[in-house]
């Protein structure tokens, strides 16, 4: 080999090399997304008419406990609260403005910890607030079956708030529901501010 030829090679195995450590660092500096999955199952629920003839303006609440994994004899690591409004009706659907708090017992989350709740951190970690449970706020307009039926697809929701641990929480959830369990499915996507 000439040494021209030598000094290409030992410059591309250089630059080689510096992009290799670049990707390494970024890869750990952008961890990668695992989402956390909790089950609901309602208790209670109520679809009250309001407002004009049919659906438009109706109010839904519901509430119930916060599961672990599907089953009713699986850990309760929480409890939740729902209310939603009709905002627009077609033939077969209506739209809703749906208000979710999901308020979680601090048995669970320190066991679980930040490091699984989270998909990443924008800044430290900050104090946990002087709160009985961990909150998260959820909120979104969805569509749903006509007369306050229960979802048939997957919906998706923003996170607009945290109290506890969730302080400064952003992000958001995907919910859908089992028929035959009865139970949602609700998974989060967190990130801190």
């Amino acid at each position: 080999m000439n040494k021209n030829m030598m000094r290409a090679t030992g410059q591309n195995s250089f630059f080689a090399l510096v992009l290799l450590v670049f990707c390494m660092t970024t890869a750990h500096a952008q961890p990668s997304c695992r989402p956390f999955t909790v089950y609901t199952k309602n208790t209670q629920r109520s679809v009250t008419p309001d407002g004009p003839p049919g659906p438009l303006g109706d109010y839904l609440v519901a509430s119930g406990i916060i599961y672990e994994s599907p089953s009713e004899s699986a850990a309760q690591i929480g409890v939740f609260d729902l209310t939603a409004f009709t905002t627009s009706v077609t033939a077969t659907t209506e739209r809703r403005q749906v208000f979710i708090e999901t308020s979680f017992d601090k048995s669970y989350t320190r066991r679980t910890g930040p490091g699984k709740l989270f998909c990443g951190v924008n800044k430290n970690l900050g104090t946990m607030k002087s709160v009985p449970t961990d909150d998260l706020s959820l909120m979104g307009v969805e569509t749903y079956p006509l007369g306050g039926g229960i979802l048939t697809n997957p919906i998706r929701f923003g996170v607009s708030s945290g109290i506890g641990l969730f302080d400064g929480a952003e992000g958001s959830v995907e919910i859908s529901f089992d028929p035959v369990t009865q139970f949602f499915t609700y998974t989060f996507t967190l990130l801190r501010r």
